[in-house]
Order: structure tokens, then C-alpha cells, then sequence
């Protein structure tokens, strides 16, 4: 596994916390994971195989490959369907409203 983090620019650090990558062979990434609420907004792109969100303990439903990820206010589980590569930006909620006028409970979960 290869997670990394970056400084925005000083220019961008009033509106980003960081940005992350995560890097995962296919032969080390085929368990369930848990998510677990952080209170942050990710904008986060899937640049490898597809990723699956579980949305009961069998059924899930597949990441999109560019979403905003919401507040959460309850763990949940992912599944890497073979070679993991994403890349996020990370946004607290108050820098989040500097991005868009959106209300952030129309993000949640």
C-alpha cells in the first residue's frame, strides 16, 4: 500500500486541507474495509479498477469515478475490485463553502 498526502499551494491553502493518493496491488487489496466518519469533503477520483460501496452486508453499488464524498455520520464498507489508485482533495467543512454555495446536509452521507 502507498498513501500519501500533499500541502495545497499557499495560494489554495484557505480552501484545501490536503490532497491524498493511494496506491494498492490488486493481490493486496481484496478485503472489505471500513470507513469511518472523519467530518471532512472529498472531491476523489477512482483512477483504477472500480471500488464497491456496500450498502447492506451483501449489496453494493459502485463508486462513481469522480464524486464528492459528504460529512458521513456513520462508518460503511469498501471493496476494491482489483488495482487501487485514487486521488482526493480534502476540504473541512467550512473551506467547503468557500467551493460552492451548496448546503452541506444535501452532502451528507
Amino acid at each position: 500500500m502507498d498513501y500519501n498526502t500533499f500541502e495545497p499551494s499557499e495560494d489554495l491553502a484557505p480552501f484545501i486541507n490536503f490532497y491524498w493518493t493511494l496506491e494498492v496491488p490488486p493481490e493486496e487489496s481484496t478485503e472489505k474495509q471500513i470507513i469511518v466518519p472523519d467530518g471532512g469533503i472529498e472531491l476523489a477520483f477512482i483512477l483504477g479498477d472500480d471500488i464497491k460501496r456496500f450498502i447492506s452486508d451483501t449489496d453494493f453499488v459502485l463508486q462513481p469515478r469522480a464524486m464528492v464524498l459528504g460529512q458521513t455520520n456513520k462508518p460503511f464498507y469498501v471493496q476494491p475490485t482489483g488495482y487501487v489508485h485514487s486521488f482526493a482533495v480534502s476540504f473541512s467543512p467550512l473551506r467547503w463553502s468557500f467551493v460552492t454555495t451548496l448546503p452541506l446536509t444535501a452532502l451528507t452521507n
